[in-house]
């Protein structure tokens, strides 16, 4: 049950980031999917915990889920962060990289994050992309392919 799943990750993370505003915006109904377990929580802990980690000094992160109209399922990821160039997009998802400017560089990281983010999602068939939020900030979309649900 995805809806559940998430919403477990989600209230784990809020009490262990107290200051951060996570929401949680979820269908009425159950989603459920077949997956790796494992795997999605490595793909939902990284994401949220990437946005809390760039976010803004007043961190906001809102998380979405929904069927989209294909029957396929949507999960978005959005912060009020410091964002990632357009440049620099394309490359996110490759091994070892990191964003190369002096805010994101004084955080911890390996930059095998989302390369690995990446791989789970494309294992499991979906996709994975990356937008502007509005006004500021970053959002992580990913699509489940309906024949995974």
């Amino acid at each position: 049950n995805l809806k559940q799943f998430l919403g477990e990750i989600i209230e784990r993370l809020q009490n262990k980031y107290p200051a951060v505003e996570f929401n949680f915006r979820k269908p009425n109904n159950d989603i459920i999917i077949q997956g790796d377990k494992t795997g999605l929580t490595s793909v939902a802990v990284n994401l949220l915990e990437n946005a809390v980690k760039y976010g803004a000094e007043d961190p906001k992160i809102a998380t979405v889920l929904r069927q989209n109209e294909k029957g396929g399922i949507n999960i978005e990821v959005a912060d009020n962060g410091i964002g990632i160039s357009d440049k620099e997009k394309s490359k996110i998802f490759e091994r070892f990289y990191r964003v190369g400017n002096e805010d994101t560089r004084r955080t911890k990281g390996t930059g095998l994050g989302l390369y690995i983010v990446n791989q789970i999602v494309l294992a499991h068939k979906g996709t994975i992309q990356v937008t502007n939020n509005r006004p500021q900030g970053t959002i992580f979309s990913i699509s489940l392919p309906a024949n995974d649900v």
